[in-house]
């Protein structure tokens, strides 16, 4: 049901919506939903992945990836775990609507 809604959402050119694909880059590459655009889970982690960049770095990343905070965010992966590391960045930079599409690859 999810899917089709986002699908739908897609064809209509819905316009009030990120659609984010957040496994790696290798990963995007290989297949992803329509309409997705990737930003990989890494960007958002220090070096050594043990922690959120501070604020500001996110919100340059989400600036220049073009990624609206203020629309309403969708957030896939493989089973969603990454992809709540994405979410969790857009809502440490402000962002209000965000979701999980969970297990989108699974």
């Amino acid at each position: 049901m999810v899917h089709q809604l986002i699908n739908l959402s897609i064809e209509e050119g819905n316009t009030d919506h990120e659609f984010i694909d957040s496994r790696g880059t290798a990963n995007y590459e290989k297949g992803h939903p329509i309409g997705f655009r990737s930003s990989p889970y890494e960007k958002y982690l220090d070096e050594d992945q043990s922690s959120f960049k501070n604020v500001e770095d996110l919100q340059r990343i989400f600036e220049e990836e073009n990624i609206d905070t203020g629309k309403s965010i969708v957030f896939s992966c493989g089973a969603g775990v990454t992809a709540c590391i994405g979410e969790t960045a857009a809502v440490l930079v402000g962002a209000k609507h965000t979701s999980i599409f969970d297990g989108s690859f699974q």
